[in-house]
């Protein structure tokens, strides 16, 4: 019988889940790239031993050998069970160990052996010991602001039915909510120090009143009208041109600032882009996504991947909260807005002992 989860206790197996997420995306890197799987995988697996030994109050050394963990939490488990993987977590570790103590890198083959292996023991430890499914740990758990937490979780249902389309529009929504957080701060109506101004909207083109009236109309003043306004026309439609590249350099650029002002990987973004189909949002509130015949065909590991990319994003952007509250902090002193005090700057004067330096003591 497993004992009931703490809050805390889901906490901690989603972190895991979230180090062994990234130990699966860095193990198909290039081989030397991938090197440092093996590194997350043994971190994820040593943390989940001592959840699963304070899980079951089982008493452990705060220095114990990897390996003596199986045979501590054994000791707690329903007669006939056993903890799964030992042999195989053992091989992990001392390759892990060739690498941290010695410098010798692991095979691709190794690290394809590592990852499945820690794979197995991760699919079936959980249930054992914890009762669940280790696939469905939420990492979403890990984050803070409601509203990317509430669409991830949306999105999953929607992987779950197979509908990975309306599963990747979910995490784009996702990461904007977590972006946005950082663009208006709190709903203010102020943009925020990672906002670099106000959203720049799709540029809106100012010939089409002319272009409508110069097709509409045929009888013969309206012809002459409408050969005096061809000049005029061609130098709108040249400036709407010129006027609308610029519009749209600067709102990819602006987008560029915000991700990268939070710490975010631009190249993984523009990878999140690509996967994920483009969001259309209407007065009436509805939403609607256009999927392409690629998109259409993203699997299950896609998905995956962005749904650990807009967790990993929204970790990284925790970064700058301090700076937000700060702000806000500074935003809701009326107090302090009443009583600024403006001074000049001075150089201060040194005094006699101060100018006694440490060289010539």
């Amino acid at each position: 019988m497993t004992r009931q989860l703490t809050s805390h206790t889901v906490q901690r197996l989603a972190f895991i889940r979230f180090l062994y997420q990234q130990g699966v995306e860095q193990s198909r890197q290039p081989q030397i790239m991938a090197t440092t799987s093996v590194l997350s995988f043994h971190d994820a697996v040593e943390l989940f031993l001592i959840l699963c030994a304070e899980h079951l109050d089982v008493g452990v050394k705060t220095q114990i050998n990897f390996a003596d963990f199986w045979g501590k939490i054994g000791e707690k488990l329903p007669e006939g069970k056993e903890l799964p993987s030992k042999k195989a977590m053992e091989r992990m570790s001392k390759i892990r160990g060739h690498l941290k103590h010695s410098g010798v890198i692991p095979s691709a083959d190794s690290i394809d052996q590592v990852r499945a292996d820690v794979t197995t023991f991760f699919t079936d430890a959980t249930l054992l010991v914890f009762g669940g499914d280790f696939q469905r740990i939420d990492m979403a758990d890990l984050l803070t602001d409601v509203a990317t937490i509430e669409l991830l979780r949306h999105a999953q249902k929607h992987a779950d039915k197979d509908d990975i389309p309306a599963a990747m529009a979910g995490l784009r929504l996702a990461f904007y909510a977590m972006l946005d957080s950082y663009t208006i701060p709190n709903g203010q109506g102020a943009p925020g120090p990672f906002s670099f101004g106000r959203n720049v909207g799709y540029f809106s083109d100012a010939g089409f009143p002319l272009h409508h009236q110069r097709f509409a109309n045929r009888d013969a003043v309206s012809l002459a009208i409408a050969e005096a306004q061809s000049g005029l026309l061609d130098r709108v439609n040249r400036t709407t041109q010129q006027v609308q590249g610029l519009s749209e350099i600067i709102r990819q650029l602006q987008t560029a600032m915000r991700v990268t002002s939070l710490g975010i990987d631009y190249a993984r973004f523009a990878q999140f882009e690509i996967l994920t189909p483009k969001i259309e949002r209407y007065m009436d509130g509805r939403i609607s996504f256009a999927v392409d015949p690629v998109q259409e065909t993203h699997s299950l590991e896609q998905f995956r991947w962005a749904r650990l990319f807009v967790i990993e994003t929204s970790l990284q952007a925790a970064k700058a909260d301090v700076a937000l509250q700060q702000l806000a902090q500074r935003r809701d002193s009326a107090a302090q807005r009443n009583r600024v005090e403006h001074r000049d700057w001075i150089v201060p004067e040194e005094s006699a002992e101060e100018e006694e330096s440490f060289g010539n003591a």
